[in-house]
């Protein structure tokens, strides 16, 4: 069997796949749509410069609001503790996160009485991932929100997912491919 591939033809292909387009149009699904209008109907800064914006629901509603979260939440948080029990430096180290987050006001604790009038609050299971490799931050802590409620809906299940925010990493090599020199910065 013989095939004839005439070489301008088969250049014009390598450049075809090789360019990047010149005009990338986002095209948004209804989805990343309906995210986008929430984050720029929502958002603001708050006192210290940081962004604070609604979560964006998929309903008005969601139903994991109704999976009785915070018994699932207590409960793995109660397996937590005992494993931190068996493991003081594991234990040490996951309180020090904790305590920074507080610290950074990434959370606050809630009183008694904001636990219990809050019937809309969705709550969080989370555990340590302890990573040895890494020189700072051997452990941290990873919020579940996947976790299904005991009506089989977890707070994921009713969040929008957002359009992409970087370019496809092709489009990005390509750019950067296509100037003589480079410079790379490392951290």
């Amino acid at each position: 069997m013989h095939v004839q591939v005439k070489e301008d033809v088969l250049l014009k292909k390598f450049w075809e796949l090789e360019n990047e387009p010149d005009g990338i149009t986002k095209r948004l699904t209804k989805e990343e749509e309906k995210c986008e209008e929430i984050f720029n109907t929502t958002y603001q800064r708050d006192q210290e410069g940081r962004y604070v914006v609604r979560l964006p629901f998929n309903t008005e509603d969601p139903e994991c609001q109704y999976g009785q979260s915070q018994n699932i939440a207590r409960k793995r948080f109660q397996l937590l503790e005992k494993k931190l029990m068996k493991n003081p430096g594991l234990k040490k180290d996951y309180e020090g996160v904790i305590e920074e987050y507080a610290q950074l006001n990434h959370m606050s604790l809630i009183t008694d009485s904001e636990e219990k009038n809050n019937e809309k609050a969705v709550y969080l299971p989370h555990h340590a991932v302890v990573r040895e490799d890494k020189e700072t931050t051997k452990v941290r802590v990873v919020f579940d929100a996947s976790c299904k409620g005991v009506n089989n809906v977890s707070l994921n299940d009713n969040l929008l997912v957002g359009p992409k925010l970087q370019q496809d990493l092709r489009h990005i090599l390509m750019r950067w491919r296509s100037h003589q020199i480079c410079l790379v910065l490392i951290w």
